[in-house]
């Protein structure tokens, strides 16, 4: 029989973990590793952060960020918050993008900063909460990810 698990059970499971890897992805030719106690953390703080900004259950949230680290983060603090993950391949076209926001009808997205400029030009009054470093347009807020410590392996 296999095991089911709620977010917050997947979410104890990863930081029982510790520093023993959860994801390992590689990027431009570097192996990072993440831990699973790393995940929850970061996961766990994304979902406080949009409950507090006031996302509510049920509600569809954009996601667009390339397959590896940031995508499954966001995903399992979208779930952990109670919303509604609307999944958009981070190689859409801009049309593509506006209509996937426009038939969902979200009203909050979470991207890498590369794809903020592009979903608030497609929505203005989208909010929208950037993953990682560089310049953010106008309206955009960016996760401040908690302190961690992250083994990297060249």
């Amino acid at each position: 029989m296999h095991e089911v698990y709620t977010i917050p059970g997947l979410m104890q499971r990863l930081e029982e973990r510790g520093s023993r890897p959860a994801l390992i992805s590689v990027r431009g030719g570097v192996l990072d590793i993440l831990s699973g106690e790393v995940l929850a953390k970061r996961s766990q703080a994304l979902a406080r952060q949009m409950q507090e900004s006031g996302t509510k259950p049920g509600e569809p949230v954009a996601l667009i960020a390339p397959n590896g680290f940031e995508w499954v983060m966001a995903r399992f603090a979208i779930a952990a918050a109670s919303a509604m993950a609307v999944p958009i391949d981070d190689a859409a076209t801009d049309t593509d993008i506006q209509a996937i926001l426009s038939g969902c009808k979200a009203t909050r997205a979470i991207c890498i900063v590369a794809k903020a400029k592009t979903l608030k030009a497609a929505n203005p009054s989208l909010r929208v909460l950037a993953l990682g470093d560089g310049p953010l347009p106008e309206g955009v807020a960016r996760f401040e990810y908690p302190p961690c410590a992250i083994p990297s392996v060249s």
